[in-house]
Parts: C-alpha cells; structure tokens; sequence
C-alpha cells in the first residue's frame, strides 16, 4: 500500500524543510487510517547504533 504524508516536517542538512513524502507500507505494517495532512509530524534519516557489541549470548559480564 502507497501513502503520502502531506505537509510534513523533513530533515535534511540544511534543517526542516516541509514537504510530502511517499512511502510504501508493505504487508507488516497496519496503519488505521491515511493521514492527508500531517503538519504535526516529523521525518528523520533512520538512526543507528554505532556502539554495537556482537557477542555470543550468555556473557552477560562482558557487558558492564
């Protein structure tokens, strides 16, 4: 499923710009209703964890 969110804060480098985006939904997720204007909200980039430990389960005192 396609939806536009209109009217929406976006970051960028510059800072917030408003504009709409477009997005696809997919099956996993379940939005009750399309947002036609969603000047209340804000889009940022996906953020990440950079201080990640991959480590077998079970050690739990290598994590302290």
């Amino acid at each position: 499923m396609k939806m536009t969110l209109k009217k929406v804060s976006v970051f960028s480098d510059e800072g917030f710009r408003t504009g709409n985006v477009s997005f696809h939904t997919g099956n996993a997720v379940s939005i009750p209703s399309p947002l036609s204007d969603a000047s209340s909200l804000y889009v940022f980039p996906g953020f990440t964890d950079v201080h990640v430990h991959f480590r077998e389960p079970g050690f739990s005192y290598k994590e302290t």
